[in-house]
């Protein structure tokens, strides 16, 4: 919310808040760019006055509760930009304990917690007016170190909140744990941790989202090759488990597929779906999977996966793995699809 004197510095209440830049639907990069420097130029301007009005407002409360007799002896100029400063101490005839208590109220000014301000300001008050200089001295210590302490906690939350936009739209208890830590962040070694937590989190979403999307090219690419994928072959592939993959023209032979659990690695083989397959038959399978991979390959690299064959064995080296399970599942399925396209044709006469 903004009070009235902060309404008063900016012009109007409604100024007080930047409002992210509307970018249009095919909008070009340039006016993308000018719209954003835009926002950040109002947002830094918004800002400043923003501080600026929070400045003022304390420097009345602090006239507020000057004691009558102190009124005329300790001032506070403002500069242009709105930071305070002692008056010249050449141009007034003042004391060290007022000139003293003049730079501890302009410290102040920066304290951001509400009751330690007004602790110091009221102690700083009380000091100048018994003269008690060394008091002072002490108390602008105090003070001073507060700064020091709360600029380096602003720096770490800065720092914080910027970790914590790299792992935005990662949905998962890792994530929620890494935000969670970033946001109690109150020395360095905490930030350390949390920001090692938040990377890891980040690299493991990058190689999921890069694992997922290679098995999606290479989901795309056999069924343009013509080979019949069912609706769970993504989702298995994903959980690191065989897939098998029928194409017609291979007779009674599937290409069989498995995505290593980090995504690095796809292994491959020529599979029998019956039991009586010939080993010349074994063999032309395997050729034409092969070169079925071969291409495959090249459109994945086209796609933008970094695809690199670090094992293979010619066809016929080994004899192929039988899946007989699979081969059952697929011949009930085309059974099953051959009567419900009879069935259709039969309707439609």
């Amino acid at each position: 919310q903004v009070d009235a004197a902060e309404a008063a510095a900016f012009g109007s209440a409604g100024d007080a808040v930047a409002h992210p830049p509307h970018i249009a639907d095919g909008a070009t990069t340039a006016q993308v760019e000018a719209s954003v420097a835009d926002y950040e130029r109002h947002a830094t301007a918004t800002s400043r006055r923003r501080d600026e009005a929070r400045r003022a407002s304390i420097a009345r409360e602090f006239a507020a509760h000057m004691p009558a007799r102190l009124q005329g002896s300790i001032q506070l100029e403002w500069t242009g930009a709105g930071t305070p400063a002692a008056a010249d101490e050449g141009a007034q005839d003042a004391t060290d304990a007022r000139r003293l208590g003049e730079k501890v109220l302009a410290a102040l000014v920066d304290v951001t917690d509400d009751a330690s301000r007004q602790t110091w300001m009221r102690r700083t008050m009380e000091l100048v007016e018994a003269e008690r200089v060394e008091a002072l001295k002490v108390l602008s210590l105090e003070v001073h170190t507060h700064l020091r302490e709360q600029r380096l906690r602003e720096s770490l939350h800065a720092k914080a909140a910027e970790i914590a936009t790299t792992i935005d739209g990662v949905d998962s208890p890792a994530a929620d744990a890494a935000r969670a830590a970033l946001a109690a962040v109150d020395d360095r070694a905490s930030l350390l941790a949390a920001t090692t937590a938040a990377r890891a989190v980040r690299a493991a979403y990058d190689a999921e989202q890069e694992r997922q999307y290679v098995i999606e090219q290479t989901a795309q690419a056999l069924a343009e090759l013509g080979y019949e994928l069912d609706d769970t072959f993504e989702t298995a592939a994903a959980a690191g488990r065989f897939v098998v993959a029928p194409k017609k023209g291979i007779a009674d032979h599937a290409l069989q597929l498995r995505f290593s659990p980090d995504g690095s690695q796809l292994y491959t083989n020529t599979v029998a779906l019956t039991p009586d397959t010939s080993t010349a038959a074994d063999v032309a399978a395997e050729s034409a999977t092969c070169h079925d991979l071969d291409v495959m390959g090249d459109r994945l690299r086209n796609g933008g996966v970094d695809l690199r064959r670090f094992h293979d064995s010619p066809p016929g080296a080994v004899p192929v793995e039988r899946r007989l399970d699979v081969g059952a599942r697929h011949g009930r399925a085309r059974t099953a699809a051959r009567r419900t396209q009879a069935e259709q044709a039969e309707s439609g006469r």
